[in-house]
């Protein structure tokens, strides 16, 4: 094996040289070390780097730090099984000759990946309008009731799918306030039932959408954002596990809930955030976009 190969911006964190040609590479491991964390993006780092890889030829496996720590021998077997797997390819095709690395020149259809977004990932847009600075009496009150169902309504308009909570964040900093207190919070959400708006459950809480969007056919995700886990649609996580199945095929289900996590850049699978990515892996599945099928999720 060999380690940070390459010449690009794309490097292989591990090469796995060819037992049948040893001057070829037959598997490249990806990890999230330096190279990841370089990445500008979730984007650049799960997506284009995969992409740009598979179109040079690479066979690549990836591995997760956090998949180590949690089970190590685990994690081993699925890179023995991925070498294995790569080295009963015949010789003369899917590896890549050492000196054809060495000397790499990127070819026009990786600037072309680099260049166009899978339309699946979105930049994630807040809507931060300040309107005034009331007091909590009359807001709650209803004075500015015209105001706050204008302030919901551009809110979701924006940032579809939203959470309650990021809701009443939003309605309270427009009217100056740092924290929504619980009458606040209840004024609001019965501003939001007068108001007849689409909503769907999650695991915490209720996520509100425009008019015009069908929750079931959502097609795009939004991973870099400061949302916590709890702010981020089921809907919306399981557009990134099928992204995730289709770039490295079924996974187990704890292993894919680690990569779920990491697309949106939770680095731990912490009390909240183990259930929002777990909620998202089963609407997948429950639309008919994965199947699991002992304990492993695959691509429907």
């Amino acid at each position: 094996m060999e380690t940070n190969v390459g010449c690009s911006g794309y490097r292989v964190d591990i090469a796995v040289v060819s037992p049948a040609r040893k001057d070829c590479y037959s598997l490249a491991i990806i990890c999230d070390g330096y190279n990841s964390r370089s990445a500008r993006t979730a984007r650049d780092r799960e997506v284009v780097q995969q992409q740009v890889l598979r179109l040079l030829g690479w066979r690549v496996h990836r591995v997760w730090a956090l998949a180590w720590w949690h089970d190590n021998e685990r994690t081993l077997d699925s890179i023995i099984a991925s070498i294995e797997s790569a080295d009963a390819i015949p010789a003369e095709s899917e590896i890549i000759p050492v000196n054809a690395v060495k000397s790499f020149v990127a070819p026009p259809a990786v600037a072309t990946i680099c260049e166009e977004a899978d339309p699946r990932i979105q930049e994630y847009e807040s809507e931060d309008v300040f309107y005034l600075s009331a007091t909590a009496e009359d807001f709650c009150d209803g004075r500015y009731g015209s105001l706050v169902r204008q302030k919901i309504q551009d809110v979701i308009e924006k940032e579809s799918p939203v959470s309650l909570g990021i809701i009443c964040r939003r309605v309270s900093a427009a009217f100056g306030f740092a924290q929504t207190g619980p009458r606040m919070k209840r004024y609001i959400l019965g501003v939001l039932d007068s108001m007849g708006l689409k909503w769907t459950d999650g695991p915490e809480c209720p996520f509100y959408w425009k008019a015009n969007q069908d929750p079931s056919i959502l097609n795009v995700f939004r991973p870099d954002s400061s949302r916590d886990s709890i702010d981020i649609a089921p809907e919306e996580i399981a557009v990134a596990v099928v992204m995730i199945l289709e770039n490295q095929g079924a996974l187990p289900m704890d292993a894919l809930t680690r990569e779920v996590a990491n697309t949106f850049n939770f680095t731990r699978l912490g009390s909240k955030v183990l259930p929002s990515m777990q909620a998202g892996i089963n609407f997948a599945i429950s639309i008919g976009k994965a199947n699991l099928v002992d304990d492993k999720v695959h691509l429907a």
